[in-house]
């Protein structure tokens, strides 16, 4: 279970993961996109390690108003609502910053009906959903936004060439002085599966992670059938600018909501 996993992390989530700033490259790249739109959900913000960044960049720029972060992970929301109270208080003078528990691809709290102008899902969402929720996800994404919202959705990309064939991979990387991470990944099919060792001082967790590899062509079938129309030009644009940054693991997609109600 994704949730189960992910509560299990959430206690050093943040530790392992590199460190985001309002200044940092990918932050801007985000925030340049969403320049303009006053009310943000982000699918799958865990404990807002992209969120709070970005949030502040957005706010910098004086167009954001609202900020919902959604889910599946109690454990990490409850880790965003303690960042909330230690660094939002100057933010939430002019934002107004909630956290909610949800499923991306199930039923969706009632706060994120046809409210929103942007939608954001990171970190291969769609990819640890799986297919039998890609189509309700995009569908629960349309729901929460108002006719002519953005969506910007990231995966892990089939077409990278660590992750096309079969591989093993075990590496340490050195996070601080006293910790770092392990990790034994592969792919089989379009299985990825990945077995984290999260070493901090004599402590080590071990936690695991099962996704799917989503096809870019399928991804954006199922956007079109929730009613989306797809900015390639715009996509395209935007995944030059992060594979700079990030290399190029990740596709990114962008998508506009349809003023008519898809048929």
């Amino acid at each position: 279970m994704i949730e189960q996993d992910y509560d299990l992390q959430a206690s050093f989530y943040d530790d392992m993961m590199p460190r985001l700033t309002s200044e940092s490259p990918e932050i801007q790249a985000y925030a340049g996109f969403l320049q303009g739109r006053s009310k943000l959900v982000e699918f799958g913000c865990g404990t807002g390690r992209i969120s709070f960044p970005l949030i502040k960049r957005l706010a910098e720029q004086k167009s954001l108003s609202r900020f919902v972060g959604l889910d599946i992970s109690a454990a990490m929301i409850d880790k965003a609502l303690v960042k909330l109270e230690r660094q939002g208080a100057e933010t939430q003078e002019t934002v107004s910053i909630s956290f909610e528990t949800g499923d991306a691809g199930g039923s969706l709290p009632l706060v994120l009906d046809s409210f929103f102008d942007a939608a954001i899902a990171f970190c291969g969402l769609t990819s640890l959903l799986g297919r039998k929720k890609l189509l309700p996800f995009f569908q629960n994404v349309y729901r929460s936004l108002v006719p002519g919202g953005i969506l910007l959705v990231d995966s892990l990309d089939p077409r990278t060439t660590a992750l096309s064939a079969p591989l093993v991979d075990k590496t340490y990387t050195k996070v601080s002085e006293t910790s770092g991470l392990a990790s034994f990944t592969e792919v089989v099919g379009d299985q990825y599966n990945a077995e984290f060792v999260w070493i901090s001082g004599s402590i080590a967790r071990r936690f695991t992670e099962r996704s799917q590899l989503i096809p870019p062509e399928l991804l954006r079938e199922c956007a079109l059938i929730a009613g989306f129309q797809p900015q390639e030009e715009l996509s395209t644009t935007l995944k030059q600018q992060l594979d700079q940054i990030n290399g190029p693991l990740m596709n990114f997609e962008t998508f506009t909501k349809a003023s008519q109600n898809p048929i």
